[in-house]
């Protein structure tokens, strides 16, 4: 399918240039021309093109006030002014308002027309195929947060540097953040797991997952004991680049362990002593039976 290319142009002189460069394009390139801004924002508003060519000295108008008549219409349109040679102020005016590229009026400008055109129009798929790709990034990066804030427990990605690059809702409400040292958040702590085991030095070491229980600590020095997990997550050479870490909440799990032990003591000593009870029962009923065998014998 042609490229459509709108010309917004009153000088006839410049009309017929352009529309002699068109020929030499027609497999190509399809143009239409309008004199006036009024026409032109008509024309955009209920016809399809690719690409606007606009003078920039129209007639009561300028092709800056098209661009930005464009962007209160929410015209998305690729504009490629056409200014006079010297114009160099202007041309950057149009850049920063929004203009795509610019040519001026000179003799060289049939031989760049085409190549001013087809750059501004490869630029404009490109900017709508990142657009594209941005917006499916952001689903992903939405549908992945979903995910791992349906975590009841914190969840988070570690860099080698101890710093959290990915977190979970859960990790949030626990004090941690994008770039904040998991260190100082979860231990309070100025250095990496002073005088303990490192989950990440663990991952790091072994290149496999392990899980080991830790001590955390908060700001007002209460004691926590969690259940961390640690998995790689290896770059394309088979290296650890991340660490994914989950910790789950033992601490009342420890607590009712700590109380099993101490009845588990209490009953072995309670049945210990039952033991022994019963032992001197069955030798005081063995004395009995002799002496009542005696006394017997001795009736006798």
């Amino acid at each position: 399918m042609a490229i459509r290319v709108l010309l917004v142009e009153d000088n006839p002189d410049h009309v017929f240039i352009t529309e002699r460069v068109f020929k030499t394009i027609a497999d190509k390139y399809t143009l239409e021309t309008t004199n006036n801004t009024e026409s032109a924002l008509t024309k955009l508003s209920q016809e399809f093109f690719d690409l606007v060519l606009c003078d920039y000295n129209l007639a009561g108008a300028t092709a800056l006030d098209v661009l930005k008549e464009l962007k209160s219409r929410c015209i998305n349109i690729p504009l490629v002014a056409i200014t006079s040679a010297g114009s160099e102020k202007i041309a950057v005016a149009l850049m920063q308002e929004g203009a795509y590229d610019y040519i001026t009026k000179d003799v060289t400008y049939p031989s760049v027309l085409p190549v001013v055109m087809n750059r501004a129009i490869n630029r404009y798929k490109m900017e709508k195929a990142n657009i594209v790709l941005q917006t499916e990034i952001n689903k992903q990066s939405q549908f992945t947060q979903t995910v791992l804030n349906s975590f009841a427990y914190p969840f988070y990605v570690l860099n080698r540097d101890y710093e959290v690059v990915l977190v979970n809702k859960a990790g949030l409400e626990k004090g941690l953040s994008i770039g904040c040292k998991c260190y100082k958040v979860l231990h309070d702590l100025d250095a990496p797991c002073l005088g303990g085991i490192c989950p990440l030095k663990e991952v790091t070491k072994t290149k496999g997952s392990v899980i080991m229980e830790q001590v955390h600590r908060d700001k007002e020095g209460n004691e926590y004991v969690f259940e961390v997990h640690g998995d790689p997550i290896f770059d394309e050479n088979g290296e650890i680049k991340l660490v994914i870490e989950y910790i789950i909440d033992i601490s009342a799990r420890k607590v009712m362990e700590t109380e099993l032990k101490k009845k588990l003591v209490s009953l072995e000593v309670f049945h210990k002593a039952t033991v022994d009870r019963e032992i001197k029962m069955i030798e005081l009923k063995k004395t009995i039976v002799e002496l009542k065998s005696k006394l017997e014998d001795n009736i006798k």
